[in-house]
């Protein structure tokens, strides 16, 4: 007999009565015709580690922009599009000038870039283009601690002209920075007062009065 048969032998134990030990024992061969010798995350689509939950984030960013470049926002009593993009697991100590280097104005649009973040946690921005939308995504991700590890774009082809994504341009308007120290399972510190988020907003529109580093 060959290794490779000598490997594939396992002992199955089936249980019951005759008649209906027929349909299990068809059953059983077939499962593990299926699963032998195979990551088990094959069968489902993902690997097993692609599966598992995003870690914990104590902080985190979301990024305003709107389709005007500077206030006033609302003209002729109509208010701008806005759009808000939210960076995971955010650096400390980050200024003012680099989140403004990551934050440019760009064209928004059909194109989706999603990205697989380290923490198992994902980012996702929209562009007029397929290489618009990644680079804004590379970009954005430069403010994460985490590391980019697959990115995937794709192209949206509603036919709704209510939800058709036309390219428009957006500007970055405000960068709030949201804490919430967690536990090493995700949940409050310090019970019901960790809800109580830390916010700090920056402006992006104009220079701020306080460019200190985010602590």
């Amino acid at each position: 007999m060959s290794n490779l048969a000598k490997r594939s032998i396992q002992d199955i134990v089936l249980f019951g009565r005759q008649q209906n030990l027929k349909l299990q024992i068809i059953q059983a061969i077939s499962t593990h015709r299926q699963i032998w010798n195979k990551d088990v995350g094959q069968i489902v689509g993902l690997p097993v580690v692609d599966a598992q939950r995003a870690k914990p984030q104590d902080r985190f960013m979301k990024i305003l922009f709107k389709s005007r470049p500077k206030p006033p926002w609302r003209v002729n009593g109509e208010d701008p599009k806005s759009i808000c993009y939210t960076i995971p697991n955010v650096k400390r100590g980050l200024t003012w000038e680099q989140i403004k280097l990551a934050a440019q104005p760009f064209n928004w649009g059909k194109y989706r870039a999603t990205a697989f973040m380290s923490s198992r946690r994902q980012m996702a921005v929209y562009g007029a283009t397929e290489e618009e939308a990644e680079k804004v995504l590379k970009l954005l991700a430069t403010l994460s601690a985490d590391t980019i590890t697959n990115i995937h774009v794709s192209e949206d082809k509603s036919t709704n002209p209510q939800t058709m994504k036309i390219s428009t341009r957006f500007y970055p308007c405000y960068a709030t920075v949201i804490s919430e120290p967690t536990d090493i399972q995700g949940l409050p510190r310090q019970g019901k007062k960790a809800y109580r988020r830390e916010r700090r907003r920056l402006d992006l529109y104009r220079e701020p009065l306080d460019k200190s580093a985010l602590a």
